[in-house]
């Protein structure tokens, strides 16, 4: 499993990630507070959420948090 896609709904509610065609997992942002993607790697994703950038894994389990 590699994540291959991170964007931002179409809604602009959730960042959504993708293994190929295949939605990994979802997390909801709040662009009013200044939530944002951002960026991806193959096995990691990076979301502005509030004053913290906190990234996620593959299966979406947080792996860190450092303020904006």
């Amino acid at each position: 499993m590699a994540i291959t896609l991170a964007k931002i709904s179409v809604s602009g509610s959730f960042v959504e990630v993708y293994d190929g065609n295949r939605r990994l997992y979802a997390k909801p942002i709040n662009k009013k507070y200044g939530d944002a993607l951002m960026g991806f790697t193959g096995s990691s994703v990076s979301i502005k959420e509030g004053a913290f950038i906190k990234t996620y894994d593959e299966k979406g389990n947080q792996i860190s948090a450092h303020p904006a």
